[in-house]
């Protein structure tokens, strides 16, 4: 009765000890042995372990190393195809980026922030190995960033190029290739650009500004080996506008590629019109366009959204693509006698705009498979990955098939923003003058 007032009251009953059971001597020695055996056991393994780390067997300090940050590979002898290649890397100075802030000149002034070193070889890989026996530092590839390739070596092919690459492992996959455009690869591998320590790091803004349609290495294999063509961004040395100030790097045309060998340029409106197809063109930010008006005048567009969707089928007659455009602009300029705050006169500014682009998209399909017969839009991985059954009935004949192929293109513009005023300014004026 106590005990279950006690509980009934809250109060816990008294603790009582553990029960002990009697062990034997012999199960107590027993266990002992076991003890020691795991002891033993667990020190023997750990000096086994021990002797597979041996700490960083392959490290290296950074005074031991050539940090590549970009190379170029180009015919010795542009004119002859069969010609040794010439290769370049582009080394960092460890001493000259220390310090200071991340852009602009070295800090020692006169002295640059890179060198160049350049070898000759029967091939791009073998030009390498001519440029590290010269060096007194092992090269470190893993943070080049830029490939230049001549034109000359463009056009010979970037098989070996590319085989080299894949097979070592310290190339990095994620480099950006671009094509030298009427410049050596010396004059612009070793300019130094006015607003970076490194001229590498020059291209590699370019290529990520969204300005421009990027490709690397990786990207650069994976369409080589499907069903399309690859290309490759040009680049080129430009005056600055104050002459004295040297010059700076421009990416414009667009280096068109028959399997691994260049075949031709796009420029001007051909270029543009292979912006407007690629996909990651959603996420660029082109440069304005200026358009003539219909009874004079023009009008300077800015892109702000661009949706552009491909789309295959299969008929009677075979494949055909319709291409699908929806743009979003601002007006930048209007020098014309449009009213942009009247529906009818803005409806003829998007009307004309959707003109331009539906002329340059044509410009650019007419050029790739009247003269180059080259598909770097990626018309035939998206017919494989759609009817890979009725891609095998025309994959030989690809070529001849994709030249004669029917493709419909619809584009559709709309103007969001025109400014405060839909009249232009200098309309305003004379009306005000008058």
């Amino acid at each position: 009765m106590n005990r279950v007032k006690q509980i009934s009251q809250g109060n816990r009953p008294p603790h009582r000890p553990p029960i002990a059971f009697p062990v034997s001597r012999n199960k107590k020695r027993g266990l002992n042995n076991v003890a020691k055996r795991i002891h033993r056991i667990g020190y023997a393994s750990v000096v086994v372990l021990s002797l597979f780390c041996t700490g960083c067997w392959d490290a290296a300090e950074i005074n031991e190393l050539g940090i590549v940050v970009a190379s170029g590979a180009e015919l010795e002898n542009p004119a002859d195809p069969q010609s040794a290649v010439k290769a370049y890397v582009q080394v960092a100075r460890p001493s000259q980026l220390a310090g200071g802030m991340s852009g602009g000149p070295s800090p020692s002034g006169n002295q640059k922030a890179f060198m160049l070193e350049e070898g000759t070889g029967p091939s791009a890989a073998s030009a390498l190995t001519t440029i590290q026996r010269r060096m007194s530092r092992r090269f470190f590839l893993r943070d080049r960033r830029v490939i230049v390739v001549g034109e000359a070596y463009a056009k010979r092919g970037l098989s070996d190029l590319l085989d080299e690459m894949i097979r070592n492992p310290d190339a990095r996959l994620r480099s950006y290739i671009l094509v030298a455009h009427n410049t050596s690869l010396s004059k612009l591998l070793s300019l130094s650009y006015p607003l970076t320590r490194l001229p590498a790091d020059a291209m590699v803004e370019l290529e990520e500004s969204h300005q421009a349609v990027t490709i690397n290495v990786v990207q650069f294999l994976k369409v080589l080996t499907g069903k399309s063509d690859p290309y490759a961004m040009g680049i080129r040395m430009l005056n600055t506008s104050s002459g004295n100030q040297g010059k700076i790097f421009g990416l414009d045309d667009v280096a068109v590629f028959k399997k691994d060998k260049m075949v031709g340029w796009l420029r001007g409106e051909a270029s543009r019109g292979f912006f407007w197809v690629q996909p990651q063109s959603m996420h660029m930010r082109m440069n304005s366009m200026s358009i003539p008006i219909p009874g004079g005048g023009w009008l300077t567009s800015q892109l702000v959204v661009l949706n552009n969707v491909i789309l295959p089928s299969w008929g009677k007659s075979g494949p055909r693509f319709t291409i699908n455009l929806e743009v979003t602009d601002d007006i930048l300029e209007n020098m014309s006698r449009l009213k942009l705050d009247q529906p009818r006169d803005s409806k003829i500014a998007e009307r004309t705009i959707e003109r331009e682009i539906l002329k340059e998209i044509v410009l650019l399909l007419t050029e790739l498979k009247k003269t180059y017969h080259a598909d770097i839009v990626g018309l035939g991985d998206l017919l494989f990955a759609r009817y890979p059954k009725q891609w095998r009935t025309i994959e030989a004949r690809w070529d001849q098939v994709y030249s004669r192929m029917p493709i419909q293109i619809n584009v559709k513009v709309h103007i969001v923003r025109s400014g405060l005023i839909g009249d232009s300014v200098l309309n305003k004026s004379t009306s005000q003058g008058r």
